[in-house]
């Protein structure tokens, strides 16, 4: 197979080991574009640029910078992009500098005063559909992982479904913890560039009093798999299926369970 012929897969992720790890999640996403590399897939994993990651000693080289990026209520930023490789292999991985967003000393900490929790990975999310585009280089799947970048699921099949540079792109959600399911409230709909009405299948499945942005990235999800084909069959009973039991049922035929490693 010719390299111009390979599938083009965007992962999307809050982390990645071996650069950036809380948890299982990051593992999954370590290692998913090699094992994909080597079946002659061509796979791009976009992750944050959190302060700690030490881009000299993981030899990351800065490819664009002070990027002009729109966030979909129409704030504008700058970012720049940094590009290395994931170790004894040739799948890229870009880390996407936002220090206005990522804040923290460690993954999952960059709140500020007035701002949700949420704010940071939802930009991070928006800004890699436009650095996919300076990249001029189009995907065949986007690869959401978890609460984080869900949303890149839906904006995939709102925002930019009538653009022609994502024209023919899949989704794909997988669910590492049901648990976390990313709750925000209604006054974010103007934050995500959309309305109330945008999100009345995922009202129909949650007694929460806004959004959950997982189960906006289920419903929205052309495919959705989780770390395990046990865990697929589970998170369809009200006993682990954490109140989204019967979305879960709804989307079955769009659910696969693969083993971890």
């Amino acid at each position: 197979m010719s390299y111009d012929n390979r599938m083009n897969i965007a992962i999307l992720a809050a982390e990645a080991a071996p650069f950036v790890k809380a948890g299982g999640l990051g593992d999954v996403v370590g290692s998913l574009p090699k094992a994909l590399g080597d079946r002659e897939v061509n796979v791009k994993t976009f992750i944050p640029k959190y302060k700690f990651i030490d881009t000299t000693a993981w030899g990351f080289e800065r490819i664009i910078t002070d990027m002009a990026v729109t966030l979909p209520r129409g704030t504008k930023i700058r970012i720049d992009v940094w590009r290395g490789f994931f170790p004894h292999s040739l799948a890229p991985v870009y880390l996407l500098d936002m220090p206005r967003y990522f804040v923290g000393k460690s993954v999952y900490d960059h709140n500020r005063p007035g701002r949700d929790r949420s704010v940071p990975f939802l930009a991070f999310t928006k800004a890699v559909f436009e650095v996919m585009k300076a990249l001029d280089w189009s995907p065949s799947v986007i690869h959401c992982h978890d609460w984080h970048v869900a949303m890149g699921c839906k904006w995939l099949h709102t925002i930019y479904k009538d653009d022609p540079f994502f024209k023919g792109t899949a989704s794909v959600l997988t669910i590492h913890n049901l648990m976390f399911q990313g709750d925000i409230g209604w006054h974010m709909t103007k934050f995500l560039g959309l309305s109330r009405n945008d999100f009345f299948v995922e009202r129909q499945h949650s007694k929460f009093k806004g959004i959950k942005l997982l189960v906006t990235g289920i419903e929205s999800a052309d495919m959705i798999n989780t770390v395990s084909p046990t865990y697929a069959r589970e998170i369809l009973t009200a006993q682990y299926g954490v109140g989204i039991h019967r979305l879960m049922k709804n989307k079955k035929r769009r659910l696969t369970g693969i083993l971890n490693g």
